[in-house]
């Protein structure tokens, strides 16, 4: 009788035990398959991140072409020109209309569309200027142009400002507009070399638009089921 009991009570200890090594075994397998899956999704982001955000694509202008599409890239060039204007006779320059002649594009790479020429103070606020005896390389690219704007420059002050432009054809053009004022006889404009940047481009991310799945997905090299949704403001 006690052997049956002490059987009892030692088969009723085993199935405790079992129980929760399998229910240990369980919650051990569900977060490892977790964790599994969220490795597996930070791996294929991260992979699609690197896919559309390091490259250009092949060929770089795929999004201005039809059924020639390699690779997708997501990213351009942006160049920037820094100018200086100092101010030399030792007195305050009010409202004075500066005029500076930056070479945006010597070899003809077309590197400035017209529509991208922006300027912007050292705050990096907009500032409202002209564009004009434009030397075109082909089409809307441009070559040479003078760079106007007005500013005031207190008694041997020196301010900076920052010409950006791109290739990107699908840059809005600036409505911003200036009244020429008087001239600065007594500032200086310099134009400092190009420096380049990248960035995402607005006519590969228009272009997505018109892609099918398949040609979407070949660059990712990978089959994941996700939702591509691209707006314009």
């Amino acid at each position: 009788m006690a052997s049956q009991i002490d059987f009892v009570i030692a088969t009723a200890i085993f199935l405790i035990f079992l129980s929760v090594m399998i229910n240990f075994l369980f919650d051990f397998l569900t977060n490892y398959y977790s964790i599994t899956t969220l490795t597996e999704l930070r791996v294929s982001a991260s992979n699609a991140y690197n896919a559309l955000f390091n490259s250009k694509g092949l060929p770089t202008d795929w999004w201005n072409r039809t059924n020639v599409l390699v690779k997708i890239g997501l990213i351009n060039d942006i160049y920037r020109r820094p100018i200086r204007v100092q101010e030399t006779s030792g007195g305050t320059q009010s409202n004075i209309t500066v005029n500076a002649t930056v070479l945006l594009d010597e070899t003809c790479d077309s590197k400035a569309y017209n529509s991208t020429i922006r300027l912007f103070d050292f705050n990096g606020t907009e500032v409202n200027m002209a564009v004009y005896n434009h030397t075109y390389c082909s089409g809307a690219y441009v070559k040479q142009a003078n760079i106007v704007f007005n500013l005031t420059l207190r008694a041997s002050e020196t301010q900076f400002f920052s010409l950006y432009y791109s290739p990107e054809t699908s840059i809005t053009p600036s409505n911003a507009t200036l009244g020429f004022v008087s001239s600065a006889a007594n500032a200086v404009a310099t134009v400092f070399p190009e420096e380049k940047f990248q960035t995402v481009s607005i006519d590969r991310l228009k272009t997505l638009r018109n892609l099918t799945y398949d040609q979407f997905i070949q660059t990712l090299a990978e089959n994941r089921n996700f939702n591509l949704e691209i707006t314009e403001k």
